[in-house]
C-alpha cells in the first residue's frame, strides 16, 4: 500500500511544481532532444506542465492492475518488495525528468543530456541489481518465450542479464561525464546490447535445458 501512495504523492509533488513555475514557462517548452543534445521537439506549456503528473499518476494506477490481470499473478507475493522498488525507481525517474523540463523551460541552465544520462544510468544499475529477484510474470523483467516457459531459464537469464544491465548503466554513467561524447546514444546502444544479450542467453539456457531433458 505504501508503494501505491508513494506514486500518488510524487504525482502531487510534480503537479505542485508545475503550478509554481507555470507563469514562467514560455508558450512552447522544449520537451525532446536528439542524441546530440539538440532540441527537436516542443509542446505547449500546458502539455509540458501536465505530462509529468499525469504520467506518474498513470503508472501508479497501472501497477495496481498488473498483478490482478497477470496469468502468473500467484508469483507476485514472492517478489512484491522488488516489484515495488522497481516501480518507485521508475516513478522517481519520471519526476526528475519532469522537474528538469520545467526548470529548463523556466530558463534555468539545465544540461538535459546529463540529467537524462545520469538518471537512466542509475535506473539501469538499480534495476540490474534486482532483476535476479524477480519471479516469472508477464509484465516485469526479461520476458521471452523461453523465460516464460521455464522457471529455471527465467532464473538463469535474470541472474546473468542483471549484470549486463548493471554494466550498461555504469557505461552510461561513465560517458555522461566525458565532454564531447554522445552519452544517451552510447547508453542506448549499451542498453540494447544488454537486452539483446539477455534474450539470446534465454534461448541458449532453454536449449541447454531441453537437451538435458532429452539426455535423461
Amino acid at each position: 500500500m505504501r508503494n501505491r501512495w508513494f506514486g500518488f504523492g510524487l504525482a502531487v509533488l510534480a503537479a505542485v511544481a508545475s503550478v509554481l513555475v507555470f507563469d514562467r514557462l514560455p508558450p512552447e517548452v522544449t520537451t525532446h532532444w536528439n542524441f546530440r543534445g539538440q532540441p527537436d521537439g516542443w509542446s505547449s506549456r500546458t502539455t509540458a506542465a501536465l505530462f509529468g503528473p499525469l504520467a506518474i499518476l498513470g503508472l501508479t494506477v497501472i501497477v495496481w492492475v498488473l498483478p490482478i490481470i497477470d496469468p502468473k499473478r500467484e508469483n507476485y507475493p514472492k517478489f512484491a518488495a522488488v516489484f515495488g522498488l522497481l516501480v518507485n525507481v521508475l516513478i522517481v525517474f519520471l519526476l526528475v525528468v519532469h522537474l528538469a523540463l520545467l526548470a529548463n523551460g523556466a530558463g534555468a541552465p539545465v544540461d538535459m543530456m546529463r540529467v537524462l544520462g545520469v538518471s537512466i544510468g542509475v535506473m539501469l544499475v538499480i534495476a540490474g541489481n534486482y532483476l535476479g529477484r524477480l519471479r516469472p510474470n508477464w509484465f516485469v523483467g526479461i520476458r521471452t518465450p523461453w523465460t516464460l516457459s521455464s522457471e529455471e531459464v527465467w532464473r538463469k537469464t535474470h541472474r546473468v542479464g542483471g549484470w549486463l544491465f548493471v554494466a550498461a548503466g555504469l557505461i552510461t554513467l561513465l560517458v555522461v561525464w566525458i565532454p564531447g561524447t554522445r552519452a544517451l546514444y552510447t547508453g542506448f546502444i549499451a542498453t540494447m546490447v544488454a537486452a539483446a544479450g539477455s534474450a539470446g542467453l534465454s534461448l541458449i539456457f532453454w536449449m541447454q535445458e531441453k537437451k538435458g531433458r532429452r539426455g535423461t
